[in-house]
């Protein structure tokens, strides 16, 4: 299941920058991770569950990982949070 949701994933634009065994690797962890610590099995199943939040928590790590941060205007690059010292 985690497989072909990463196969829709690696093919739409929101992570076009990553190959599909990155994030494939990114999802299996973000899965045993959320599952383990966030999943209530009463309300529901493992699968739902995945294919409802498990995209946000994979596009989080990898973007946060290149180094971009998530603000409320969307993620921005590190050379636009921090502008060059000249500018201070």
């Amino acid at each position: 299941m985690i497989y072909q949701l990463v196969g829709t994933w690696s093919r739409s634009s929101h992570l076009s920058d990553f190959d599909f065994d990155e994030i494939l690797s990114v999802a299996f962890l973000e899965a045993a991770r959320i599952l383990a610590s966030r999943f209530d099995p009463d309300r529901g199943t493992a699968s739902t569950y995945l294919s409802r939040y498990l995209f946000g928590f994979v596009q989080y790590r990898l973007l946060r990982d290149t180094g971009k941060r998530k603000t409320r205007e969307g993620w921005i690059e590190p050379r636009r949070r921090d502008p060059p010292s000249r500018q201070r």
